[in-house]
């Protein structure tokens, strides 16, 4: 059990003092009556607090009269006691909502620490994300490569060496006489005439080529994609931009 007090004494007229007490209010007036006070305390008003937030509610209710308070470091009030009476009352009655509303406000403050202690963990954990994909990802490039070519059954340079054939090297060697020494008139006049200077390997090679690279950079996203997404990081890339 513990109470808030109200006390006056009759040497100190205007003037009240109020406190906490975990015994009975007549008792702590009765300790406060020494020989350095003319007259003893009466208790003008009492109330009923929770004495495990005892010395709380003590200060709440000293800043709610700190106004009138004689010094900061006494109990003191220049106050009416039914100013000061009535003043209390009313606090003490909204004291639960109060400490509701500060005890929220205190959560609020811890979640918002929380979540800001999250969002820079996940941050770092992102930085680190691309750090480590900066060191591995040549590594991940020449993976893709051999995954690639044993998908096809053959690497780059076997497809490279497709075009590597005596008809596709007269072809070339054939376009480029024409073009020099007729200065590129009749190549021109050929290509417009529906002349191909591509041969047919030439073609097939190409086609071969561009369907390796896109296997190539599929299996090179898939790699990367890996990467962040099993370390619970944001991609930071777009799939649709070429590798």
């Amino acid at each position: 059990m513990a109470f808030v007090y109200l006390l006056t004494n009759r040497s100190m007229p205007g003037t009240v003092k109020i406190g906490c007490t975990a015994r009975l209010p007549e008792q702590r007036a009765t300790e406060l009556y020494t020989t350095g006070v003319p007259t003893p305390f009466e208790v003008a008003a009492y109330w009923h607090a929770d004495e495990k937030r005892l010395l709380k509610i003590e200060s709440d209710i000293h800043a709610l009269l700190a106004s009138f308070r004689v010094q900061r470091n006494r109990e003191f009030f220049k106050i009416a006691p039914e100013d000061a009476k009535e003043r209390i009352s009313q606090f003490l009655g909204k004291y639960e909502l109060l400490e509701q509303r500060r005890a929220e406000d205190a959560r609020r403050a811890t979640q918002e620490a929380l979540d800001q202690a999250v969002q820079t963990q996940k941050y770092l954990a992102a930085q680190e994300a691309v750090r480590l994909w900066e060191q591995k990802k040549e590594h991940v490039w020449s993976q893709s490569n051999l995954e690639a070519s044993r998908a096809f059954g053959k690497s780059l340079d076997d497809i490279n060496r497709m075009e590597d054939t005596p008809g596709n090297l007269i072809s070339t060697l054939v376009w480029g006489l024409l073009w020099i020494s007729t200065l590129g008139v009749v190549p021109i006049i050929l290509f417009l005439l529906g002349a191909d200077p591509e041969t047919k390997t030439s073609k097939n090679a190409r086609e071969v080529r561009e369907r390796y690279f896109d296997v190539r950079g599929g299996i090179f996203k898939s790699h990367r994609r890996n990467h962040f997404e099993s370390r619970g990081v944001p991609y930071p890339f777009n799939d649709d931009d070429p590798v």
